[in-house]
């Protein structure tokens, strides 16, 4: 970057339900960012735990909306809409960042107009070393291989600026957003994030993982890993991605090969007796045969449905913002 030039404003927008406690820790890392041009929008979804008064009072420049009780892609668009930042990015309210996050994200993304996303490495919470995410990759079947996941070694290529085509705390350009939209809401739980990265690769911009970004994760923090509720949206969602964005040829393969994992865990659920985890397993089959007309209208116009549920005079004042910025 231009030292002689202003930093660009980057808005840091954290959707949040009825989890004070991982947000106040989340902020309180937040305090410590170097990067001097930021700002921070915490969407409240409905929260009932004291969260509101929390931020009132503990951060009062942290600006706050509050919206109903909806899924996370959807609480993330209605800050997206109300960013002002040339980047803005997105993260969970189980996380925590290192004092330098922000910087090592715009060093990468700003001199580079065909990056569309940037993204960094993440450690698991509590640990100084244990990989969480340093790069993924999407497989035909869509299990995908994330790169160091569980490494507690740091290797060469977990440390080198590279190709990704997902990222779990993406910083996107603003100024692609008139283009591949917003977070589909329709997800309501896991996989938007995977959905928005893809459609951003299909525009055909650059996603790069920046391994100088570090974060921390609390796994299962928001919703516990296992859990049927966890198993209902896993499962829903990766048939959802496929039937959305994958070509016909390679639904053929694909879908075929997500049967397996989704057979295997009903015979494990059965064999041990685990009936509610089976209950939702079968929900989430039956929730894509319900929602089949929808995911197709998905398919066909990812863009728009993409702002579904917005209020239309924001809509619009936000892609108009966005256009003219692409164009200056």
């Amino acid at each position: 970057m231009d030292q002689d030039l202003p930093l660009p404003l980057v808005s840091v927008v954290i959707p949040t339900h009825n989890a004070r406690n991982h947000l106040r820790e989340c902020l309180h890392s937040m305090d410590k960012t170097k990067y001097p041009n930021y700002e921070v929008i915490v969407v409240d979804a409905a929260c009932t735990d004291g969260t509101y008064e929390m931020l009132r009072k503990d951060f009062p420049d942290v600006k706050v909306f509050r919206v109903g009780d909806i899924g996370y892609g959807e609480t993330n668009n209605h800050g997206m809409i109300r960013a002002q930042g040339e980047y803005i990015v997105s993260i969970c309210d189980d996380y925590t960042v290192h004092a330098n996050w922000l910087d090592e994200l715009v060093k990468v993304i700003s001199p580079s107009k065909d990056i569309g996303i940037v993204g960094g490495k993440v450690y698991s919470y509590g640990t100084k070393n244990t990989i969480v995410f340093a790069g993924r990759k999407i497989t035909i079947s869509l299990l995908g291989i994330v790169w160091g996941f569980g490494s507690v070694r740091e290797r060469e290529e977990y440390d080198e600026i590279r190709e990704t085509v997902f990222s779990p705390v993406p910083m996107v350009r603003r100024d692609i957003l008139p283009i591949v939209g917003l977070w589909d809401p329709d997800y309501f739980l896991q996989f938007d994030d995977t959905d928005f990265c893809f459609r951003v690769r299909k525009a055909g911009f650059r996603l790069v993982y920046v391994p100088t970004s570090i974060t921390w994760h609390k796994i299962g923090g928001t919703t516990p890993l296992g859990s049927p509720r966890s198993v209902y949206y896993t499962y829903r969602n990766r048939i959802r991605f496929m039937m959305k964005n994958f070509p016909a040829y390679a639904l053929l393969t694909a879908m075929p090969l997500s049967f397996v994992p989704f057979l295997r865990a009903a015979l494990t659920f059965i064999l041990h007796n685990e009936f509610k985890h089976f209950k939702a397993l079968l929900r989430a089959f039956i929730w894509n045969l319900e929602h089949m007309r929808e995911t197709i209208q998905a398919r066909k116009y990812p863009f728009y449905q993409s702002f579904k549920r917005l209020p239309p005079q924001l809509v619009t004042h936000f892609i108009a913002r966005a256009s003219r910025r692409s164009l200056a």
